[in-house]
């Protein structure tokens, strides 16, 4: 089995441990993520104009690596546990769970983004092929993802996000260091532009989601390890959530390329989904005219 090959069946493990445990933590509050003292010796790089140097191959991952070890996701609320939809919000999820079990894939509009290789959105979730180069100078830092093959450009200068009728499928990010950690706010999304953020219900709904144009992402980035990094990831937005919520997980350094991610050449599963659909359509029809009754 080749690299790439391996690591991708291991990042679909961290798939199977990671969903579970998000789903987990909706039923029952339990620890955060403890993180060990850094090794004996070692020192927090610094890049030439003093803030840490976060440059290189980074990856969400499970269960343990230099000795970070994930017992839960959420740890906001401080009971554990998503928090419920506003009941605007969960009316209009039940409807979108409906209607998706009734016209599963009338067109590829019916598809969500990550099926239709739009994109998977922002912020970084616990998926395959969840692979982060991050490049950075004294301006901005860069967030290359591998999955879907999209680059996110933070500028650091201050500078505020633009009219927030500009809507971006990634939103509009914008970083600041507080102390040691890597601040990254990102607004200004589109609707349905947090790709994959909402998987309850059936199936047809997984990679749906709900989201605002009030929708703010705050990210914190905190190296603490010379192979660890801690990512915390608050979402608020009022109109869908009945309070912010907060999850944190591991990132490990990686000493690896990023790998082609071709999607639309290789996506033959939208074309087999409608084709599929259509077979089901005319089987249906011949049946109910087979029996009127």
């Amino acid at each position: 089995m080749s690299n790439s090959s391996s690591r991708r069946l291991a990042a679909g493990v961290v798939l199977v441990l990671l969903l579970p445990g998000l789903a987990a933590a909706q039923r029952r509050a339990r620890g955060p993520v403890e993180v060990p003292e850094a090794p004996a010796g070692w020192t927090l790089p610094r890049t030439v104009d003093g803030h840490p140097d976060l440059r290189g191959v980074w990856v969400e991952i499970g269960g343990t690596r230099g000795g970070a070890r994930l017992s839960d996701l959420v740890i906001d609320p401080p009971e554990g546990g998503i928090p419920a939809l506003t009941e605007q919000a969960q009316k209009d999820w039940d409807e979108l769970q409906q209607y998706l079990e009734e016209h599963p894939a009338d067109t590829w509009k019916d598809r969500s983004l990550g099926e239709r290789c739009v994109t998977l959105g922002v912020p970084v979730r616990a998926n395959f092929n969840q692979y982060y180069k991050f490049v950075q100078n004294r301006d901005h830092v860069v967030i290359v993802m591998e999955w879907y093959h999209e680059a996110r450009i933070i500028p650091l200068d201050g500078s505020t996000h633009p009219d927030r009728r500009i809507g971006l499928w990634l939103g509009d990010s914008r970083g600041r260091w507080e102390g040691d950690s890597l601040v990254v706010e990102t607004a200004n999304y589109l609707p349905k532009g947090y790709a994959g953020s909402h998987q309850r219900g059936t199936p047809q709904t997984w990679f749906h989601s709900l989201n605002s144009e009030e929708l703010v992402v705050t990210e914190r980035f905190t190296r603490v390890g010379p192979e660890v990094m801690l990512y915390e990831v608050t979402i608020d937005d009022p109109p869908i959530w009945v309070r912010p919520w907060t999850v944190r997980m591991p990132m490990g350094k990686r000493n690896e390329p990023l790998f082609e991610f071709a999607c639309h050449e290789g996506n033959y599963n939208m074309a087999n989904i409608l084709r599929g659909a259509r077979v089901s359509e005319q089987e249906a029809a011949a049946a109910a005219a087979a029996d009127p009754e």
